[in-house]
């Protein structure tokens, strides 16, 4: 309806115009929304303990538990906004890739939040599992989880995402129960 009663479909270029300029100046504002969607997931999927990245040293300090929380949720709301008006605009843009961004992001946050209750609480209660071990929360492994629930909830698709996340961790622990 918008395109069919303003300006904008007459004059595509416009439209093409605006988004681009919203879009780069809302992804301008943190590291983490500036960097390619690929390989922003690479560093959330990746662990702390055996990564040695710039991106992936800053998800791993946990003195700056709080700034990286709300980098990674203002990182998923930004990209979840522009997932819902990116692909219906002139420019092209898909649904795939964004989504599981924003699901890596908040499946990161969930992750990053239960290492630091593990690490707060102890091996009592329900990390009794874990005594005596490395920290058995890895926060990559609840970012690749949230990716793939989020996917399989925009794109319905099932079978074909164990597939696809099988291929893209190059790891089968992760997909047999």
């Amino acid at each position: 309806y918008l395109r069919q009663t303003t300006r904008i479909a007459r004059h595509p270029l416009y439209e093409a115009a605006v988004v681009s300029f919203l879009s780069a100046s809302a992804t301008y504002l943190s590291t983490f929304l500036r960097m390619d969607t690929t390989d922003l997931l690479a560093a959330l999927y990746s662990d702390c303990k055996y990564e040695t990245n710039a991106t992936v040293d800053q998800l791993c300090v946990e003195s700056d538990a709080s700034n990286i929380i709300i980098f990674l949720l203002a990182c998923a709301l930004i990209k979840f906004i522009l997932t819902i008006f990116g692909p219906n605009t002139i420019v092209p843009g898909g649904h795939m890739v964004p989504s599981m961004a924003v699901g890596a992001c908040l499946g990161r946050v969930f992750g990053f939040c239960l290492s630091l209750v593990q690490e707060r609480v102890g091996d009592v209660g329900f990390f009794a599992e874990c005594a005596g071990h490395d920290p058995c929360i890895t926060p990559g492994v609840y970012a690749i989880i949230g990716s793939a629930a989020m996917l399989s909830a925009v794109s319905r698709m099932t079978v074909s995402l164990v597939v696809i996340i099988f291929e893209l961790t190059d790891g089968i622990d992760y997909i047999m129960p």
